[in-house]
């Protein structure tokens, strides 16, 4: 055999293989925005028992590129969906704010920033307290003007958010501000 037809025969062994890749990854992308989501079009997961002593629990900066330099590329129509439930009685509250806001609001209040969840069909949401020595007490958070998307209320809250560049934190509390809380949470 030429070498030539080595040659071709190795790339076209490759581009087939690369090809067959990408074929695969389209279809469980498409399986996926097919049958897995809601009737609002969001891939939900599944919901999750969060529970605290402290006074709040933060999702932890989640950086989302500089404004107006935005490294994931066009956001587009993106957004995402927050659903809390109450468990005890009372009302609870959610929001969305810019991480500088957030932690400013939280500064010196005891409070947990989860750290890490169990993918794949886990249940186990892991936290890190923050401000351990912390002695303030916050203010309710629904008074606070930095949200960019907020909900609060006895039952089941939601927010949705359009997707945008900057440095952000979802933040669960009981509406009045108290310790201990415990709700279910699910992102789509």
């Amino acid at each position: 055999m030429k070498p030539i037809r080595i040659v071709s025969l190795v790339i076209g062994s490759l581009l087939a293989l690369l090809g067959f890749g990408l074929l695969a990854g389209g279809g469980i992308l498409g399986w996926v925005l097919s049958t897995q989501r809601d009737d609002a079009g969001f891939v939900t997961s599944s919901t999750q028992r969060i529970t605290t002593d402290s006074y709040a629990l933060t999702s932890g900066k989640v950086d989302l590129g500089d404004p107006g330099v935005n490294r994931f590329g066009d956001w587009g129509n993106a957004t995402v969906r927050v659903t809390v439930d109450t468990v005890q009685t009372g009302e609870v509250f959610v929001g969305i704010g810019s991480n500088a806001d957030v932690e400013a609001y939280l500064e010196g209040v005891e409070h947990d920033a989860i750290t890490s969840t169990d993918e794949w069909g886990g249940s186990r949401v892991r936290y890190q307290r923050q401000n351990v020595d912390g002695t303030s007490t916050p203010a309710p958070p629904a008074s606070q003007s930095f949200w960019v998307a907020q909900a609060s209320g006895a039952g089941s809250r939601d927010i949705v958010w359009p997707i945008t560049s900057g440095k952000w934190e979802v933040v669960v509390m009981n509406a009045d501000g108290s310790r201990n809380v415990t709700a279910d949470v699910k992102v789509g």
